[in-house]
């Protein structure tokens, strides 16, 4: 299962899910950024 990963309406980036515990509220997956992911980390950097 793949993934859209936004903060906000920016796209930051997708993952591809690998094992999901439902039970458990666990999901296991590949992140992989866009290049809106480093300007959303500085936003949220102290």
């Amino acid at each position: 299962m793949r993934l859209s990963i936004f903060e906000g309406a920016t796209l930051i980036g997708t993952a591809e899910v690998m094992h999901l515990d439902p039970p458990m509220g666990v999901a296991m997956a590949s992140f992989e950024p866009t290049e809106f992911y480093v300007e959303a980390r500085k936003l949220h950097q102290r």
